[in-house]
Formats: C-alpha cells, sequence, structure tokens
C-alpha cells in the first residue's frame, strides 16, 4: 500500500504525456459547433471515461493503465470522428456548385457578371447559404462589389472561393476581358469537381485505416484482459512502482501512434489568396 502514492504520481505522469502529445498534435482552436451538444457530448465522454477508467483501475490496480484508458476513451470521439471531413466535403461541393450556377448564368443570360453575382447569391441554399446571404445583405445596404466579394471570400475561406472572387473582381475592374470569365468560372468548377472525387478517395482509404485502427485496439484490449485472467504472473511486474513507471513507454508509443492515424484524416487544404482591392474599382 505505501507504493501505491509512488504509483498514483506515474498514472499522473502518464494523463500528462498523453495530454501533451494530444495538443501538440491538436492544438486547440474555436470551435463552430453548438455549444450546448458539444458540452453534452462531453459530459458523456467524460462520464463513460471515469467508469471505465475505474473498472480498470479495479481489475488491474494499475493507476497508469486506469489514466491512459481513461484519456483513451476520452478522446474516442476526436480519434474516430468523421464530422469534420462531412463539412468541408460539403463545402466543396457547395463551392463546385456556386460556381457551376455562376458560370450557367453568365453563359444563358446577357446580365453582366455583377448583376449575375447577385442573383446567384440570393437564390443560394446549403452549407454556403449563410455566407451568401451576408454578400446580399452587403449589396443591398451599398457595398462596393469588390469589398462585397472580398468578404464572401473570407466568410467561405477556401482557396478556390478566393481564386473565383478574384477574378470577378479582375473582370468588375476592367483589368482582365469579361469575355473569358466564363472559361475560368468553368475551369474553377470543374477543379473543385476534381477535388471532390480526389476527397472521396482519401476517405475510402480513411475509413480502412481507422476499421484496422478499431480492431487493432479491440485485439489489444483482448490479449492483455486475456493475459491478466489465464497468465496473471506475467503481468506481475507491473504490479510495482518501476512496472508502472516502465508501462508510461507502452502507453506513450500508443497516444503517439493513434494521434499520428487520427492526423492522416485531415485535409491540408493550400495556400489562399489574399486579395488586395485596388482603389479605382467602383463598382
Amino acid at each position: 500500500m505505501s507504493a501505491l502514492p509512488i504509483a498514483l504520481v506515474a498514472g499522473l505522469l502518464a494523463a500528462l504525456a498523453v495530454g501533451a502529445v494530444y495538443f501538440a498534435f491538436n492544438p486547440p482552436t474555436p470551435s463552430s459547433g453548438p455549444k450546448r451538444s458539444m458540452s453534452a457530448n462531453s459530459q458523456r465522454d467524460l462520464l463513460a471515461a471515469v467508469v471505465v477508467g475505474g473498472v480498470v483501475l479495479f481489475l488491474t490496480r494499475w493507476p497508469t493503465a486506469a489514466v491512459a484508458v481513461t484519456a483513451f476513451v476520452v478522446s474516442w470521439r476526436w480519434l474516430f470522428a468523421t464530422s469534420e471531413t462531412k463539412v468541408e466535403r460539403a463545402k466543396v461541393e457547395a463551392i463546385a456548385q456556386w460556381l457551376e450556377d455562376l458560370r450557367d448564368v453568365v453563359r444563358r443570360s446577357s446580365v453582366a457578371i455583377e448583376k449575375a453575382v447577385e442573383l446567384v447569391a440570393e437564390d443560394f441554399t446549403g452549407v454556403l447559404a449563410e455566407p451568401m446571404n451576408r454578400f446580399a445583405l452587403r449589396r443591398r445596404q451599398g457595398v462596393r462589389l469588390p469589398e462585397a466579394l472580398a468578404g464572401l471570400a473570407e466568410d467561405i475561406a477556401h482557396p478556390t472561393a478566393d481564386a473565383a472572387v478574384a477574378a470577378i473582381v479582375l473582370v468588375v475592374g476592367g483589368a482582365a476581358g469579361g469575355g473569358r470569365i466564363y472559361d475560368t468560372l468553368d475551369e474553377l468548377s470543374a477543379a473543385a469537381r476534381d477535388e471532390m472525387r480526389a476527397r472521396d478517395e482519401i476517405d475510402r482509404t480513411r475509413r480502412i485505416f481507422q476499421r484496422a485502427m478499431r480492431r487493432l485496439v479491440s485485439l489489444t484490449i483482448l490479449f492483455v484482459g486475456g493475459l491478466a485472467i489465464f497468465a496473471s504472473d506475467l503481468l506481475s511486474p507491473y504490479r510495482t512502482v518501476p512496472g508502472q513507471i516502465w508501462l508510461l513507454i507502452p502507453c506513450g508509443m500508443w497516444a503517439t501512434c493513434l494521434v499520428w492515424l487520427r492526423r492522416l484524416t485531415r485535409y491540408d487544404l493550400g495556400a489562399r489568396y489574399r486579395l488586395r482591392l485596388p482603389e479605382d474599382v467602383t463598382s
């Protein structure tokens, strides 16, 4: 029993190591989701983690393993969640749809590009409905078109949208001929569709890796549980204080591997274009 405080310190060090690895790979960023639902999810995850960690501590008497399992359960939603990738894919699809709608309006009607942008924005629905509504509101308030488009690009925050806005601003300002705007929009929409196809391929590969990671975690739990039940003598060294300290090594390796696999599910967008509006554009 006298060794228990030292073992608890070892468990705390394990938790700090897992947390350090987590935040090194995933620095905290402002969340765009509803705070209430996220709070409820966090509470459920924390409750499940405490219960599972308590069960592991009761069965094994290993504070390091209990803390590591608790950290793993807390981060389970983050490790295996796909909501971020779905949101990003929906945004790319909406950008492609916006560019295709704008291209079709330019081709089928005689309105100028300035009016075409406003018409498409007023009738747009889906993921980009809110940025489009803000753009239309700016125009109704008398904001110049280039400035309203720059605000739209900031709201969408995607390189393809930046390129489209830059092309429209060049046409509006007279720096580029309006006859090529259709070809430009067509090429940009095709690029967005190509990005969607590439993301689909990456998603399929990601799902394979995630299924493999779930199987590996399950097999490890079953293996360790089987040893604890049928060959407990093999695990007796880990019941000592030095054993708990040495247990930090495999726990840290597991945490690093899981976080690294989680990073593979992210998409790295290209560098965004920062639009600098010329002073002589007054449309």
